[in-house]
């Protein structure tokens, strides 16, 4: 039931903001396109499939007010993280299922501060991409070549947030 609630919630903000762009004039094909694409989020094979090209990750934790995404365009340096952490094998599939498996959205916030991320590596130690994290406003955001992240609930949020606490890698302002 609470599935379909929500494919209802999302059909109706999808309407809202459709109704808002045409009566300003923007391209209606454009804002269809990007609209679907952002409903139907990645595939569970799609996923399935990337979780297995991953076989390390690196939480990592950082301060300063840009987030990775910016920094790396303009070449973000190993040294800019403050803490990190190396998971493989059961500890490395255990993040990538949480943060695959709550599919719950909760409300995100506006501040976008993060201080975490999670970098993802091939067989070959290459990077495959990397995920950043504001836990004040509950907020992810990835690169694109990784499967869209759903949007995760308060619980999910919370045993991501004990991950890197875990690790000694949880910072805050």
């Amino acid at each position: 039931m609470k599935n379909r609630t929500l494919k209802y919630f999302t059909a109706l903000v999808c309407l809202l903001i459709l109704n808002s762009v045409i009566s300003q004039g923007v391209d209606i094909a454009f804002v269809e396109s990007r609209l679907i694409e952002i409903s139907k989020g990645a595939s569970k094979g799609d996923i399935s499939d990337f979780k297995k090209k991953v076989s390390e990750i690196r939480m990592v934790s950082y301060t300063g007010s840009t987030s990775l995404l910016y920094s790396k365009t303009n070449g973000y340096a190993e040294t800019d993280f403050e803490d990190q952490q190396v998971l493989k094998g059961f500890k490395k599939n255990k993040v990538l299922d949480l943060l695959y498996s709550d599919e719950v959205g909760g409300l995100q916030g506006f501040c976008y501060n993060p201080r975490n991320a999670i970098i993802l590596y091939n067989s070959e130690k290459e990077e495959i991409g990397y995920i950043e994290i504001c836990f004040e406003c509950t907020t992810m955001k990835s690169e694109s070549n990784i499967p869209k992240l759903p949007q995760l609930s308060e619980v999910g949020y919370a045993e991501l947030q004990s991950a890197f606490k875990k690790y000694g890698l949880l910072k805050s302002k």
